[in-house]
């Protein structure tokens, strides 16, 4: 590399001034001249403006963003096109720019950015790093007494950590004592880098706890340098490093752990220091309760009840807005998340759901009550608010006194000040979802009425609207049998309010309320069901009325809004009563709003998202009749559905302003590299997708025309990490896409061959359950669809390999658990989160048991020798006597199957799983009994006489779960009618196991069933057979059972246990008429039953003609 002539430097200066032009044309001409430069010569040119001290210093520093930008986004194509020669010029440059300290510290964080992402760059792939003369350099650099040149090896330290690469552990004395010496320097500055650097080192080996330990006994200096950068309020990093810390590795600052409590109640306590700060110190904390409640506890107990008083008096600094403003908005409220009182109110929540009711209910309760007697209105709201905050994480605790939590609130919805109303509408509405549904059958009669009541409060929009804000919560949750009891008081007074609202948007322009009455009608329509016909002609005019008119670009939401009421609406009453209005609806949503295809909409216009959910929930409604309209509708959500992630690499300056900014995520890449990602469209993404789900499963054969493009545009979108809805929609559609092609197996086998092979890499590499849920749930869809030729031997092997990772995960997730659970912190708390880990994990295993259902179903004995070396070990191993329940039954289910589909090859196998099969029909879980009981059926069905020798054994046991007194109860009646089923299997299909004489006549005693309608076929089934064959056995001597048998029968009618179309429906029937031929007998069969049973039996009489 050689220095660059004068003309060439003025012409490259010109190229940087121009690109710092606030002009856009300027700018992008200056942009395109820069990226015509050869990556040689702009390394060159970069380097050389760099190291000219005498250059303007702005033009020096985007200098070093440029070249750093280069290193970041194209090092392998910019570093191979240098010579050797060059790239040992351009290491020695970048050399004598760090060991500079005539710089100012913005210069050389911007030189040591550059340096850093070299040196990170020239570290291989097995961790060699390929400069180790910057490495020594460094070193010598932390060791001088330049305190400049200190803090620029510990910036370089701190923005690359992983800088030792694979000599790490060699150094790592070396490193712990450079650290201990800079926190013990003269000079802040030099402590503060080292703050960073030791911070960085942690953050970065999270995992590594050999490292962790290592360097613990450097917490205490972090500590005092980060209360001395508290005292100075220049640069937050080391607080906030401290909350990644917490949050990544607790354990490293468990020994500390009080005193960092302490240190942040101070911050957080002290009015004198910025907000921002104060909000940090309360981060650490409420962070620090989420990952390690136990020990937040135990080190910092004390602190809790002075953290909660903090954050109750926060919740009282309401802003000074003015009163009259505030009454007379029309404007939602929207409180800025980083004030105070909502800053407060989200840390209330957070550090409930973490330390949980026993701690933190009786502390609230006991301030609250207080600031709910206060003449003051702001304590009164915030008391309000609180008692909203902590519902969620206090529920256990605050469900049993309920009563006397709402009665008191109800009270204020007559406040006299309006802010108070509105903190107690939110009250209400929010426990309607924490307390669900017990809250709404228990205290319906008091809060409806007073919501209703509220609803008349003309003086406030904002309260008004509020309250029809938790209706909307309440009328969600609650049970339909008792919404329907207040419809017409409800919906009459909506309807009042309609028609007065409606007026004023037309007379005053005003909104609000009527936005949010539109979702209230459209959350008690979709709970009402077909109980909201009566109201539909009052409501759907005015719908549609406000369709047509509310055109102007300040009614888009209430435009919005009332198309999805709309379709609520019409998927409640159904189509028979909605279809008229459906295509009416749809050609005016059409027609406003196409234009050649293409929706004409300006790109933050709300009704795009409303009008694609309609009419999805139209095509849910009128099913094939959507036809036509699927070619206007499907390219608007194609291209929503197409909507691309925008995302950034951030330079270190950018990352405070996209930390916390609505609408962008921060993703840290590590080593001081972060990317943001603008969220704003994502959620029309994954809804836009769901959409698609939607049309794919309800048009069937009409979505065929659709199949292709949908192909090419879901099959990326199985990797798509930046949204996990996206990801279960590209899953969930896919068997829908095969139905849709059902009509031609070879095509069917054709797109699964397509697809196959990108949905299971995206099954075995998710790393979200809620995701891994519907990709395996896809999966086995599609193999039950596809005929056997369908999966070739390497599909069928990459399936059971995806299993056998599901399986292995769960046992790994198991072990953690039970480790965490000797764990010095471990309480209460924590073993609900882990009982919740378990849930999540128990679910997945539920849709790989799926999985092995489908493979065994389709493929029979022939896919056991794919299930030997993995998949049988674990579900052996699943059905130990120590696994959780939820694990024992589906292991017994997994058996279950392979009886039921192998038949006799099970046999094999029965060493396995036989002696766990009987034990559990003892079990103390209903569901574990049950899935034995249905085995025990099985087994007798398909397995028949191979399986007769343990038929026999399993008799007296089902004998027991039936004969047990609460045998019948809500929660052991599955269990008990699976039992009885799973007899009548065994004295049908394996009669040589039995005494007849003496289990049918008991068998008779036990029916009716009634609860599982899976069993019903085999219970009646056999009581026909028998019947029809005139089995002594059933009849009696003599026929003496017949009155038995008819209660039996007219119990089954009475209890609907069996759909008309049934066959054994008929039979029954039949069976009686046979009886009523003798008018006597069959009188004395139906006088000792009780007068429903009678009518029921009559009815069934009367409908199956003779």
């Amino acid at each position: 590399m050689t220095g660059m002539g004068n003309e060439e430097e003025a012409q490259f200066a010109l190229i940087l001034s121009t690109l710092l032009s606030t002009e856009n044309e300027t700018r992008q001409q200056a942009e395109a001249s820069y990226d015509g430069i050869s990556p040689d010569k702009k390394v060159f040119f970069l380097l050389t403006f760099l190291r000219n001290t005498g250059a303007p210093e702005e033009l020096r520093q985007l200098c070093a963003v440029l070249f750093r930008r280069l290193f970041t986004t194209h090092f392998d194509f910019v570093w191979n096109a240098l010579t050797t020669e060059a790239q040992n010029q351009v290491k020695s440059e970048m050399m004598t720019l760090v060991g500079k300290d005539n710089e100012n510290l913005t210069m050389r964080k911007k030189v040591a950015e550059v340096a850093a992402e070299l040196v990170r760059n020239l570290i291989d792939d097995d961790g060699s790093n390929l400069w180790p003369e910057f490495l020594q350099y460094l070193f010598q650099l932390a060791n001088t007494n330049n305190s400049i040149l200190k803090e620029n090896a510990l910036i370089i330290f701190a923005l690359v950590p992983g800088i030792f690469g694979n000599q790490q552990s060699a150094y790592l004395d070396v490193i712990k004592q450079m650290l201990a010496q800079s926190f013990q320097h003269e000079q802040y500055s030099v402590r503060f880098h080292a703050g960073k650097a030791l911070a960085a080192f942690i953050t970065d080996h999270d995992k590594e706890e050999s490292v962790l330990r290592h360097f613990t006994d450097l917490v205490p200096f972090y500590l005092t340098t980060m209360e001395e950068s508290v005292r100075l309020q220049e640069d937050d990093t080391l607080l906030k490093m401290a909350i990644e810390i917490i949050g990544l590795t607790p354990k490293f600052v468990r020994p500390h752990l009080g005193t960092f409590l302490e240190l942040c109640l101070g911050i957080a306590k002290e009015s004198q220091i910025a907000d921002d700060w104060r909000h940090l110190a309360l981060e650490f904390t409420i962070t620090a309760a989420e990952n390690v409640p136990g020990a937040v506890k135990k080190a910092g107990g004390h602190f809790i009840p002075q953290y909660i008083q903090l954050l109750l008096e926060m919740m009282t600094e309401q802003e000074l807005e003015d009163e009259e403003d505030w009454i007379e908005s029309d404007e939602p409220v929207e409180e800025d998340s980083d004030c105070n009182p909502a800053m407060a109110e989200s840390s209330l929540d957070r550090f409930a759901c973490a330390l949980g009711g026993k701690t933190v209910l009786p502390i609230v309760m006991g301030q609250v009550q207080t600031m709910l007697s206060s003449p003051e209105w702001e304590k009164r709201y915030a008391g309000l608010m609180a008692v909203s905050a902590v519902g969620e994480g206090c529920s256990k605790q605050m469900e049993p006194i309920l009563n006397h939590v709402v009665d008191p609130i109800l009270n204020f919805l007559k406040d006299p000040h309006p802010r108070v109303r509105y903190a107690a509408c939110n009250a209400l509405g929010q426990m309607a979802t924490d307390f669900a549904p017990g809250y709404e059958k228990k205290f319906h009669s008091k809060i409806l009425p007073g919501l209703i009541g509220l609803l008349d409060d003309n003086s406030c929009a904002r309260v008004q609207a509020h309250a029809g804000a938790a209706l909307v919560n309440f009328c969600e949750e609650c049970p339909k049998d008792i919404l329907k009891n207040y419809a017409e008081p409800l919906l009459g007074k909506l309807e009042a309010c309609f028609q007065m609202k409606i007026k004023e948007l037309q007379t005053m322009s005003k909104k609000l309320v009527l936005e949010q009455l539109v979702t209230t009608v459209a959350a008690i329509a979709n709970t009402l069901e077909d109980d909201f016909a009566p109201f539909y002609e009052r409501f759907m005019p005015c719908m549609k009325y406000i369709m047509e008119n509310a055109n102007s670009s300040e009614l888009r939401l209430l435009r919005g809004k009332t198309i999805e009421c709309a379709s609520l609406i019409g998927l409640a009453v159904g189509a028979e009563r909605f279809t008229a209005d459906a295509s009416a609806i749809m050609d005016l949503l059409l027609r406003t709003q196409v234009d050649n295809g293409g929706v004409n909409l300006d790109d933050d216009d709300p009704q795009l998202s409303y009008m694609i959910t309609a009419w999805a929930r139209i095509c849910q409604i009128l099913g094939a009749s959507f036809a036509p309209y699927l070619p206007m509708v499907m390219a608007p959500v194609l291209r929503t559905a197409s909507i691309k992630p925008e995302l950034t690499v951030l330079e270190p300056e950018d990352v405070k302003g996209v930390e916390g900014a609505e609408d962008w995520e921060l993703i840290s890449l590590g080593d001081s590299q972060n990317i943001g990602l603008h969220t704003a469209k994502l959620e029309d993404k994954a809804m836009a997708c769901q959409m698609l789900v939607c049309y794919a499963r309800v048009m069937k054969e009409h979505f065929r025309p659709y199949v292709d493009e949908v192909v090419k545009l879901t099959l990326p979108l199985l990797k798509f990490y930046f949204h996990d809805g996206v990801r279960s929609s590209a899953a969930e559609i896919i068997p829908h896409l095969i139905k849709s092609v059902s009509s031609n197996t070879e095509h069917m086998i054709t797109l699964w061959t397509m697809l196959k092979t990108d949905l299971l890499i995206a099954t075995e590499a998710e790393p979200e359950s809620e995701v891994k849920v519907e990709q395996l749930h896809a999966i086995s869809l599609c193999i039950e669809m596809l005929p056997p030729e369908g999966l070739d031997v390497q599909t069928i092997q990459k399936i059971t390999s995806v299993v056998e990772k599901v399986f292995t995960e769960h046992f790994e997730r198991s072990d953690e658990r039970a480790e965490q659970r000797k764990d010095e912190d471990f309480d209460e708390v924590v073993e609900q989160q882990l009982w919740d880990e378990m849930e999540d994990d128990n679910y997945i295993l539920t849709k790989a048991a799926d999985v092995v259902h489908a493979m065994l179903k389709v493929h029979k004995a022939n896919y056991l020798p794919y299930m030997e070396p993995g998949i049988i070990p674990m579900v052996t191993k699943l059905i130990a006597p120590e696994r959780y329940w939820q694990e024992r039954q589906w292991g017994i289910c997994i058996w279950d199957d392979v009886m039921e589909f192998t038949g006799s090859a099970a046999l094999a196998y029965q060493n396995l799983f036989i002696p766990s099969l009987l034990t559990f029909l003892g079990d103390s879980s209903s569901e574990v009994r049950q899935a034995a009981g249905y085995g025990c059926g099985v087994m007798a069905q398909f397995g028949q006489e191979a399986f007769a020798h343990v038929c026999g054994q399993a008799i007296p046991l089902l004998v027991q779960i039936v004969s047990d007194p609460e045998a019948r109860s809500e929660n052991n009646i599955c269990a008990t009618e699976n039992a009885i089923s799973a007899v009548a299997k065994i004295i049908k299909f394996c009669p040589s196991s039995i005494n007849p004489a003496e289990v049918i006549p008991m068998w008779l005693s036990w029916l009716p069933i009634w609860e599982d309608k899976d069993e019903m076929e085999s219970v009646y089934g056999l009581l026909c057979d028998l019947l029809e064959s005139n089995s002594p056995l059933v009849l009696g001597q003599d026929a003496s059972n017949l009155p038995r048998i008819v209660r039996i029968i007219a119990e089954t009618f009475y209890r609907k246990c069996l759909p008309d179309s049934s066959p054994f429906q008929g039979r029954l029937v039949n069976l009686v008429k046979m009886i009523q031929s003798n008018p006597q007998m069959f009188q004395a069969c139906v006088t000792p039953l009780e007068p429903e049973l009678q009518q029921s039996l009559q009815a069934a009489l009367n409908a199956v003609p003779s």
